[in-house]
């Protein structure tokens, strides 16, 4: 897709420097700092579950993470084939908009809103604490 490597799963999750930015974005407004460099999917995965967050948090984080492996092909699709392309900024913010659906659909968490959810407040944090 960005014609710099080789299109591996990898390449397109993790090391591609559009899948780098939206990482970074979405761990950003996750407000958890990955500090350590990681060259695979698996590593990634690895590196949330070893993340030493409370227990609900952290199974709201590992969904987010596991949302953004989901949505990331998809935007990557849309602009080969579709010929849209679309921002990191547009692609978090999808990400945003699910998960909070997500949450209210089906967990007990339902009574969220979404300003806290859009900017994971600290009023938030303590609600999954």
């Amino acid at each position: 897709m960005c014609g710099n490597e080789q299109e591996t799963t990898d390449h397109i999750y993790v090391t591609c420097s559009m899948a780098r930015n939206l990482w970074s974005q979405v761990m950003t407004w996750l407000k958890i700092s990955m500090n350590h460099h990681v060259d695979t999917i698996k590593q990634t995965l690895l590196k949330v579950n070893d993340l030493s967050i409370p227990g609900q948090r952290k199974k709201i984080v590992h969904a987010i993470v596991l949302l953004t492996c989901w949505v990331l092909p998809q935007h990557q699709n849309a602009k080969v084939f579709d010929w849209v392309n679309t921002s990191v900024f547009k692609v978090v913010e999808d990400i945003k908009e699910v998960s909070y659906e997500l949450v209210q659909q089906r967990s007990k968490f339902n009574g969220i809103t979404w300003s806290s959810w859009h900017t994971f407040d600290s009023f938030l944090l303590m609600y999954f604490m």
